[in-house]
């Protein structure tokens, strides 16, 4: 009795890898920002992180990552 090899698939479509990779950095981004604001040496609080500081921080890591690359 042979049994047959079921090939290994990816779970997702090839298709989906870019828009995937865009979202996956897109929310490293925002946790990393919100995660340095937070910590930040000179706030008094953590409710200092606003939905805007987040925005600016993810749209300036971005600016960022197209200039190195």
């Amino acid at each position: 009795m042979v049994h047959s090899v079921k090939p290994i698939s990816s779970p997702v479509p090839d298709a989906w890898y870019p828009t995937l990779a865009v979202l996956m950095l897109a929310v490293g981004l925002v946790i990393t920002a919100s995660f340095f604001m937070a910590l930040d040496p000179c706030s008094c609080s953590l409710l200092r992180v606003s939905m805007f500081d987040l925005t600016m921080d993810f749209c300036i890591g971005i600016w960022k990552f197209k200039s190195v690359y």
